[in-house]
């Protein structure tokens, strides 16, 4: 049901309202008052002698006398959204703008843009009205009672306007801003991709505010896309990196460490490059003793030296350990970047894809090292489980360290300690009652107010108008009429505007590197989902003797083949994957007949998914005893995660034979000495007639 107010006035009365445009107005944006609007204007009279003066001097422009306060709400919104900034060809202002031919040609083209996407939006308007209906007396205003209705109408629109790509439509130059690949609608595999209704129908403003499909589908549905992503853009980036000043901060992934390192790296980004080591997801990693962190870092310098990195170098300035996610270690490489970096050039996320540089990227962004003015405005980067969602450069500008910024931040952190010795004190009770969601490390990351005091003074007041606003609304149904109370209006949304910031430096985070030593691109997002861990690793420790088996999931296998002892399998994977243990005879059958089903979890599906899958091929690893309480070594096993052997019984240097598997025998690496070496702190008591060990509580 639609209920139709029209307001109409002469025609002799309109003409003389100046800078006053009527249109449409769409039902979601009308509001009512409760007092009546009308336009007041001067009556029609002899003008005096005084006002033919006044008409004479002005060559004939006489301004209506309109009260504006009286104005209906609907045309003081439309009058607000379309100022015209008036500019005087005479005044030096507009002299010292320079125009050029390229300048109006942009300017043409986005006009014709904006004026068909008006067109196109009026003619397929959701409301049903074409632009045949418009009153040239008046303008119309409709109020939609019937929110169901609308609803569906929608909801059917976009499961239709999905199916239209338009392969003639050329491309745009706007990004994405989420992901940052340029917006289309030529093609739905490939980033970027919009349906051709709303592309068609969206001015330049409204594209820049855009998420393309996938984007919208990560962040407001929680689905993935599997998307082309053009790699013919990185030689092109990789060559600016080295040809400018930069500093590089190098991401790695601590749950596959040497696997999460470019190959060539020195060769990509230039070996005199100035070099931060970011290793990343150190909140999934668990404690087993003291100086574990350092052990961490002494496995990072090992990979990098190995991948051609000359880590003693002066070139290497930093390594730090965070997590994007709980913000551990963030603050002090923010700290870092501004006392050491400050200036000296922009600053690029580099690494391989699912490293966790878009992670970080967001939380640099909400962090002091973002300009003020800027963080509000740039749009945070597309998060998600499926390699390769950043498509192109998305950045933000650098503030700038000065003196009085950092002593503000260092007032912040003062007020701030005793409230994170509370916070972590908490953490740390409810891990020690066995709680290992709280056993990870985390921090506090926040911002600095950088605004002077009579301009918080100001916002506190704004802020204060608006105590106890409540607009009257009503909701209209078949029986009953529903009273609702609104809140203070919405802030307006602040737009990033580039050109304010071109003497800036940027940080940037650039598109994911592929790994070739990656299970991941071969997983489903279901898949995706079920393997990455979402929270920290719980160890789950298994006694083997020769010949047994231990399937971590239907991805990867490990065999003890020989020794003369038994060993402790502890596995570091996602705590939600099933491992199943077997003796080497029953291995083929129990895979063969449980592949894809619910007993592996992963992989999911049919005959014809898993054949998509490559086979599991293994390499045999040979490890050394030390001792029966300390972890020999780590078999890494691809992005799933790695497991830890340690020889219990036998004399020190007696050798046993491990055979791990992956898809393809992807990822697949031996690493001597063990990172969390001490797993007896993981192992509790024998679970009777089985292989497996209860968990003990968390180390904090």
């Amino acid at each position: 049901m639609n209920f139709i107010r029209k307001t109409r006035f002469n025609y002799s009365d309109v003409k003389n309202i100046s800078n006053v445009s009527c249109s449409i107005i769409q039902p979601s944006k009308m509001f009512l008052g409760y007092r009546k609007s009308n336009i007041h204007i001067s009556a029609r009279r002899p003008k005096t002698i005084k006002e033919m003066r006044e008409l004479k001097r002005n060559k004939g422009v006489v301004n209506a006398d309109v009260e504006i306060d009286n104005v209906p709400s609907s045309v003081r919104a439309l009058m607000k959204s379309r100022k015209i900034a008036n500019f005087d060809l005479g005044t030096d202002r507009f002299k010292n703008k320079e125009v050029t031919l390229e300048k109006l040609k942009d300017n043409l083209k986005t006009i014709q843009w904006d004026m068909n996407a008006i067109i196109k939006k009026a003619r397929t308007s959701p409301d049903g009205h074409h632009e045949d209906d418009v009153d040239l007396d008046g303008f119309i205003e409709t109020i939609d009672l019937d929110s169901k209705q609308p609803a569906n109408r929608k909801k059917r629109r976009l499961a239709e306007s999905r199916t239209q790509p338009d392969p003639n439509m050329p491309i745009s130059d706007i990004p994405c801003k989420g992901c940052g690949a340029n917006l289309h609608c030529q093609n739905s595999s490939v980033a970027g991709y919009m349906c051709s209704t709303k592309f068609k129908s969206s001015t330049i403003e409204e594209l820049k505010d855009t998420l393309c499909e996938r984007c919208y589908l990560i962040r407001r549905r929680k689905l993935t896309l599997k998307v082309d992503i053009g790699e013919d853009q990185f030689p092109i980036l990789f060559e600016n990196i080295r040809s400018e000043r930069c500093l590089v901060l190098l991401v790695l992934d601590l749950l596959d460490i040497r696997n999460s390192i470019p190959k060539n790296i020195p060769d990509l980004i230039g070996p005199d490059k100035d070099l931060y080591i970011i290793g990343s997801k150190v909140d999934m990693i668990p404690k087993d003793g003291d100086g574990f962190l350092e052990r961490l870092e002494s496995e990072v310098l090992s990979a990098c030296m190995e991948a051609g990195i000359d880590v003693h170098s002066g070139h290497v300035q930093h390594i730090a350990l965070i997590s994007s996610l709980t913000g551990y270690g963030i603050e002090r490489l923010i700290t870092k970047l501004m006392t050491d970096w400050r200036l000296n050039g922009n600053v690029y996320l580099v690494g391989h894809v699912n490293a966790g540089k878009s992670t970080l990227f967001n939380a640099l962004l909400r962090s002091d090292y973002c300009k003020f003015s800027a963080r509000k405005a740039v749009s945070k980067a597309t998060v998600a489980d499926w390699p390769g969602t950043t498509a192109s450069v998305l950045k933000f500008p650098i503030t700038t360290p000065m003196g009085w910024k950092l002593a503000k931040r260092a007032q912040r952190f003062g007020r701030e300690r005793d409230n994170y010795q509370k916070e972590l004190d908490l953490r740390r009770s409810k891990a020690q009652k066995g709680n290992w969601k709280y056993a990870s490390l985390a921090d506090i990351v926040s911002t600095t107010d950088l605004r002077d005091d009579k301009d918080i003074r100001n916002e506190e007041r704004e802020k204060d108008r608006f105590a106890g606003y409540e607009s009257p609304t009503y909701e209209y149904s078949e029986d009953q009429l529903v009273f609702k109370k609104k809140g203070a209006p919405d802030q307006e949304k602040v737009k990033f505007d580039e050109s304010k910031y071109k003497r800036s430096m940027w940080l940037c985070d650039t598109p994911g590197v592929s790994n070739q030593e990656s299970i991941l691109p071969f997983l489903s997002p279901d898949e995706l989902s079920a393997v990455i861990p979402s929270n920290i690793i719980m160890p789950r420790p298994f006694l083997l003797k020769p010949a047994e088996v231990l399937f971590v999931t239907g991805l990867s296998r490990v065999d003890y083949l020989e020794g003369n002892s038994k060993v402790l399998i502890t596995t570091f994977v996602n705590s939600q994957l099933p491992v199943v243990d077997c003796t080497l005879e029953e291995a083929d059958t129990i895979y063969k007949e449980n592949i894809g089903k619910d007993l592996f979890k992963v992989p999911i599906g049919d005959q014809k998914r898993l054949e998509k899958l490559p086979p599991l091929v293994g390499k045999t690893f040979t490890i050394q005893r030390t001792d029966y309480q300390t972890a020999a070594a780590d078999i890494q096993l691809s992005s799933l995660g790695w497991v830890s052997v340690t020889v219990l019984f036998g004399t020190e240097g007696d050798e046993v034979k491990i055979k791990a598997y992956t898809p393809g025998g992807k990822g697949l690496y031996m690493r001597c000495p063990a990172i969390l070496p001490y797993t007896h702190t993981f192992k509790g008591s024998r679970i009777k007639n089985t292989r497996r060990y209860s968990r003990r509580k968390p180390l904090i």
